[in-house]
């Protein structure tokens, strides 16, 4: 067969037969990339609190949720726009979207009811008060 392609005069059938099967390549274009995109993630310890910085341009402070639950807090947050223009006769009408959904284990010293969190020019920013800002007591166990 590949010589049946190879001596066909439509170069552009010929690379589409050619690349078709062969990888994924058919299937990179912009119409299908739709790649699920993590916002970074800045995490800070200070002596009373951790500090969480998720870089999430674009979005509104509405659009975000956050929840503990089992000692793990999650971040989640959606974007959706429509666009639509009639002009001419013509409708043309667009529609986007935007999610991501993060969670973090909470460490032991983190007091869940001091969790504040705060949107400003694409940054969202979590303060996780320490409940203690000492290492708590250890006691040591004697191997048998």
């Amino acid at each position: 067969m590949e010589k049946l392609i190879k001596s066909t005069r439509i170069p552009s059938l010929r690379r589409l037969f050619e690349n078709f099967g062969a990888s994924d390549s058919f299937f990179d274009g912009p119409l299908f990339n739709r790649e699920i995109q993590v916002p970074a993630v800045n995490i800070k310890e200070n002596k009373k609190s951790f500090e969480i910085e998720v870089a999430a341009p674009g979005f509104e402070k509405e659009d975000f949720k956050l929840y503990v639950a089992n000692n793990i807090i999650t971040i989640t947050a959606e974007h959706k726009k429509e666009e639509q223009d009639e002009k001419d006769g013509y409708i043309r009408k667009e529609f986007s979207s935007e999610a991501f959904t993060r969670s973090f284990s909470l460490p032991d010293n983190v007091s869940e009811e001091k969790i504040k969190a705060k949107y400003d020019k694409g940054m969202l920013r979590l303060k996780l008060e320490k409940s203690y800002t000492t290492e708590p007591e250890r006691k040591s166990i004697a191997v048998h």
